[in-house]
């Protein structure tokens, strides 16, 4: 009866074990902790930040999704800052409405990322640099878009 009772004690102290270990070992490779920053918040900390070469003006929300094709029912809310269109920099800062919402707001700038690639060749091959590889990121419902010539710079400023 005594080690059927200490049996029980170990595989009930296992069993703990295998939940509290599925529940912090899972993780899909993108950071899932919530912003602890609103998106206008990060938005201006990108925006001022770090040196751009154009001039970087804020974008009303409605039309700049309208330009990404992202759905307004996605968004929580959100501020964008896009140069005059000489060159590629870009800010977007979505909050989502949910994961899902999310994963179609990171989808969605990728396009537009691949798209300025295609009307950069073209027009302005110096830009293509920018966006080979932009900051594009999801942190939880945040999605952040930032292309310029500073990577660097605009992920110190995301982890800080």
């Amino acid at each position: 009866m005594r080690r059927m009772k200490r049996w029980v004690a170990i595989v009930t102290a296992l069993a703990a074990l295998c939940v509290m270990m599925g529940a912090v070992g899972c993780s899909s490779g993108e950071n899932e902790a919530q912003p602890t920053a609103s998106a206008g918040e990060v938005a201006d900390r990108l925006k001022n930040g770090i040196t751009f070469v154009d001039q970087m003006s804020e974008v009303d929300l409605t039309v700049a999704l309208t330009q990404y094709s992202i759905d307004e029912q996605d968004v929580a809310q959100g501020k964008v800052y896009m140069s005059t269109g000489a060159t590629a920099e870009e800010i977007a800062v979505l909050d989502a409405t949910s994961d899902e919402a999310a994963q179609r707001i990171y989808e969605a700038l990728q396009k537009r990322v691949e798209r300025q690639r295609e009307d950069f060749e073209d027009y302005v091959p110096a830009e293509l640099q920018k966006l080979e590889d932009p900051v594009l990121e999801k942190n939880g419902v945040q999605v952040v878009l930032c292309i310029s010539d500073d990577n660097e710079a605009a992920q110190a400023l995301l982890q800080g």
